[in-house]
């Protein structure tokens, strides 16, 4: 006899529970189509747990809420990111930084840094610019799974492949034995940046001072109008007169009533 857990289709019932408490915790809105989703995502989660059934699974949440919640917004959170995505920012992000930002210090946030590229490439950005004044990236996350990985800043080689050549020698180390295959962040690039956990919905997410860039792309589109417009005041707030916000390629703040300036693709100027 062997030892195979037959898994249970997910049902309506436990998926309207699961998913009204992803969109309350994490802001995230499940149609009904996402339902085979949230079942494939969740069973890794549940064998680690040796929990044969959703319904079982739910049972536990409601029981243990403090502690699994965080395990289950990890599983649902998609992390699809690369180093210098939308590249049209980066280039718009050097020009901002040479051309308006020389004279200062520099604060950036990276909002839903995922594993780190975006963070590390507008570090890279920002050392390759021309400015000699310091600079300082938050990046932040909901998935505490995915922060362990950015602050490690080792990827697959295949991740860093489309990375110029004199980049990758400059800003990055080749693994050998056992790392063979992967690439590490040099720690000189890490040291300007710090890496925390971050829901972009609690009411104060405690950060000081101003930004004057936040990154936030690819999160907005998770989210219905009302979140929309609740993280993107929470953003208008922390950036200062003339700050800029970019979003992701897909995204806008159409519709959402906060005085911002219309820059370039998905870029915007706080007024």
């Amino acid at each position: 006899m062997n030892n195979i857990i037959s898994y249970q289709q997910l049902n309506q019932r436990d998926f309207d529970y699961l998913r009204n408490i992803i969109y309350d915790e994490a802001g995230i809105k499940l149609s009904d189509m996402k339902k085979a989703l949230v079942q494939s995502r969740l069973l890794r989660r549940m064998r680690e747990m040796g929990i044969s059934s959703y319904d079982e699974y739910c049972n536990y949440l409601r029981e243990n809420y403090d502690e699994e919640i965080e395990n289950l917004i990890n599983c649902i959170t998609t992390n699809k990111t690369e180093f210098f995505r939308e590249s049209e920012h980066f280039s718009i992000l050097q020009k901002i930084v040479e051309q308006e930002l020389s004279h200062k210090n520099i604060a950036v946030w990276s909002a839903g840094c995922s594993t780190g590229e975006e963070a590390y490439s507008i570090a890279i950005v920002l050392l390759e610019s021309k400015f000699n004044k310091n600079f300082k990236i938050l990046a932040t996350d909901i998935d505490s799974k995915v922060l362990e990985i950015a602050r490690m800043g080792v990827y697959p080689i295949d991740a860093v492949q489309t990375i110029d050549i004199n980049m990758l020698k400059k800003y990055f180390l080749k693994g050998k034995e056992q790392y063979a295959g992967y690439a590490k962040v040099k720690d000189f690039l890490k040291k300007n940046i710090s890496f925390q956990h971050i829901n972009l919905l609690d009411d104060n997410y405690r950060l000081r001072g101003y930004f004057d860039i936040i990154f936030c792309r690819n999160v907005m589109i998770y989210f219905d109008k009302e979140v929309q417009s609740k993280v993107l005041k929470k953003f208008y707030d922390y950036l200062p007169k003339g700050g800029y916000l970019f979003l992701g390629y897909a995204e806008s703040i159409v519709n959402i009533n906060l005085p911002f300036h219309y820059v370039a693709h998905s870029v915007y100027q706080k007024r």
